[in-house]
């Protein structure tokens, strides 16, 4: 037998979990008790056993409820077991054609009271079960709807019949031709005239029911031509559909989409017959499912709860138990007990076998860290086993493996590239925490280690021989051995700390007119073990030793200057220029910026037509616009601008005989900044 959840015993909603606190649930718990108490002693022998057992219980709520991680997990399975409780209504409710899920009032409060769950109402219900609140749309408007029961009460199906009843009556002798279903609102309302005209001065002795057939036509006769159509289509429909009804009535089941469309006439119009049979549906309490799709529910072999029975339920949401298997060669759903393919013959057991042998292996690859091997495993299994294997969590573990492969090895080569071979052996050793045969199953990462590892090992060595150094000089000779084998070593890096390089002198970057940036600045007079790191960004870079150089430059390539080329064209750059000996940077480093390159338009075409010259142009990347002007030679303090639009091309008409200089301007947002080149 299974447990009674806490949150039932106390009335707690646990679809409400974030209401509760542990103050807040303490204080339910001990009021709870006081109740028990006083209840303990009652004369009912029912209440009174019942009011000790839940006393007995006071210690085990206390640390399922007070308890954070306890109480997540209570709240969790009581929130399954509420929502098990209330499954049965899904078979009690009314599913519209659109999916959406309507509960009868009385069939909620029907179900509330069997599972005694405190705390519980109807707006619960619906949030839990994902009804809807209110009922469906009705199928016409209220006007319509009033209407109708008017003629339902002179028993008739439709405005014709009514209006044809009173021209078949000869003691009335109404001269009009017979209604017929395709008369259109023309005919009824000039039907409906003479009707009420006759009537008016008919006397109640010669007609004994012209009391409720005027109230009927006067209610008629106030409809506009548009809600006189649609209470003749909707009256139509109604009588149509009335054998369908009555059928509906006596069903005692849910009822099905197949069943209802089994019930419907060939001739019926369907987009306002479904809408009809809902809203009767509805009114009558009769549970019918109108979408197309499968809502039927099925009791779980082990743990007895009604669970959803669709495509989509393989296992039973609340203890696991598989439902339902697929099978992967015809895809034919039946039970997860069969052996064979009831279909096909396809083997379940051997194959089950086989999939955890495909699981192994692809584990396997895992570890060892080759991916396209594991890919394989991964195909086949989607193609062969993926009913006897869940493929989503094989997924998951495939892209894990190989996002970490690229995360640490990408880290790891940059690392040994900079000469930091003790951040790269740190990225590798814990790459081989997670997939212990990745390293020796991959060449490059083997020998990436076993270098990094020796060129450490030797930095270690000069650092152990440091330590026992009684000579300063010695001591930081050694030292610096250590960081010419390993950059990086903590303990060489934390002894040359304390001898850092000489920072740069009259640091410049200057913009130049192809677009690129000059940096210069002066080397260090010492260039001994010294190298010239430049960092760059939009923002100031921060920069540590450990920081990614932008570019290293040697002495040779400081004295010349360092010319950015990758730059684009109206975007601020920040430089940091640091000078680096034995793996230390410079203080203080040196900052320029921000600066701003622009690059002018690039293969000026400009040839002669009939009416003056077309221009055509490249337009460089980013450029906010292009502008032209132009001015006759010697006249030079008179430009006209040119029409130039979006495009890089345009044509300028000029006058013949004169001799014209072009001169071109392209713009740059920076910022909120509208900068050109020259």
């Amino acid at each position: 037998m299974q447990k009674e959840p806490y949150c039932k015993i106390l009335g707690i909603n646990p679809f409400k979990e974030s209401e509760y606190d542990a103050k807040k649930l303490d204080g339910i718990i001990r009021a709870a008790c006081e109740k028990w108490t006083r209840d303990s002693t009652n004369i009912d022998e029912d209440v009174r056993l019942e009011a000790t057992r839940n006393l007995d219980k006071k210690a085990q709520m206390n640390d399922a409820l007070l308890d954070p991680e306890s109480r997540g997990k209570e709240f969790e399975e009581s929130r399954k077991t509420l929502k098990s409780l209330l499954m049965p209504l899904m078979n009690r409710c009314l599913i519209t054609e659109d999916g959406k899920k309507y509960a009868f009032p009385r069939a909620v409060q029907e179900q509330l009271s069997k599972i005694g769950w405190k705390g519980i109402g109807p707006e619960d219900v619906a949030a839990i079960l994902g009804l809807e609140k209110g009922r469906p749309e009705p199928p016409v408007s209220p006007v319509v709807s009033n209407s109708y029961s008017y003629l339902q009460k002179v028993k008739a199906s439709t405005p014709m019949d009514a209006l044809n009843a009173l021209i078949s009556n000869p003691s009335l002798g109404i001269q009009h031709h017979y209604l017929n279903d395709s008369s259109g609102t023309a005919s009824v309302k000039e039907a409906l005239s003479r009707c009420l005209e006759k009537l008016a001065v008919v006397k109640l002795s010669n007609f004994p029911e012209i009391n409720s057939y005027l109230d009927c036509l006067r209610k008629l006769n106030a409809l506009t031509d548009e809600e006189l159509g649609s209470l003749i289509a909707y009256s139509r429909c109604c009588r149509d559909l009335d054998d369908a009804m009555d059928a509906l009535v006596a069903e005692c089941s849910f009822v099905t989409r197949k069943q209802i469309d089994e019930l419907l006439p060939s001739d019926v119009d369907l987009k306002l017959g479904i809408p009809v049979l809902e809203s009767f549906c509805y009114k009558k309490g009769i549970a019918a499912n109108f979408s197309r799709t499968d809502t039927s529910l099925a009791r779980c072999p082990r743990c007895l709860k009604l669970i959803n029975e669709g495509k989509e339920a393989m296992v039973c949401p609340y203890c696991g138990t598989p439902i339902k298997a697929k099978c992967p060669r015809c895809g034919t759903m039946q039970s997860c007990d069969n052996k064979i393919c009831m279909s096909c013959g396809f083997d379940f057991v051997r194959n089950v076998a086989n999939a955890k042998k495909m699981a192994v292996s692809f584990r396997s690859n895992l570890k060892k860290g080759d991916l396209q091997a594991a890919k394989a495993d991964l195909v086949t299994i989607k193609e062969s086993y993926s009913a006897n294997i869940k493929t989503a969590t094989l997924e998951n573990e495939y892209e894990r493996c190989r996002e970490d492969l690229e995360k640490y090895s990408s880290v790891a080569k940059e690392a040994y590239r900079c000469g930091r071979y003790y951040s790269a052996l740190a990225a590798l050793r814990a790459l081989e925490r997670r997939y212990q045969e990745v390293i020796p199953n991959n060449p490059d990462l083997d020998s990436m280690y076993r270098s990094a590892q020796g060129c450490f090992d030797l930095a270690q060595e000069s650092c152990d021989a440091a330590k026992g150094a009684e000579d300063e000089k010695k001591r930081l000779e050694l030292y610096i051995d250590a960081a010419e084998h390993c950059m990086d070593h903590p303990a060489a890096r934390q002894y040359l700390r304390s001898h850092p390089p000489q920072g740069v002198a009259d640091c410049k970057a200057t913009p130049t007119k192809d677009g690129t940036i000059l940096l210069t600045f002066t080397p260090l007079g010492d260039s001994k073990g010294v190298s010239y790191c430049v960092y760059r960004g939009t923002e100031v870079p921060v920069v540590n030793e450990d920081t990614a150089p932008f570019e290293v430059l040697s002495r040779h390539k400081a004295e010349t200057g360092f010319e950015d080329k990758t730059v684009e064209s109206g975007v601020k750059y920040h430089y940091v220029v640091a000078s680096r000996r034995w793996g230390i940077l410079s203080r203080p480093m040196q900052h320029i910026g921000p600066v701003v390159a622009f690059e002018n338009v690039r293969k000026v075409s400009i040839n002669p037509t009939e009416d003056g010259f077309h221009i055509s142009f490249e337009r460089p990347k980013g450029a906010h616009a292009v502008r032209i002007s132009r001015c006759v030679r010697g006249d030079e303090e008179n430009c006209t601008d040119v029409e130039v639009g979006s495009g890089e091309e345009c044509d300028d008409f000029c006058l013949v005989g004169n001799i014209y200089i072009y001169y071109f301007q392209t713009e740059y947002m920076v910022g909120d900044v509208l900068e050109s080149s020259s």
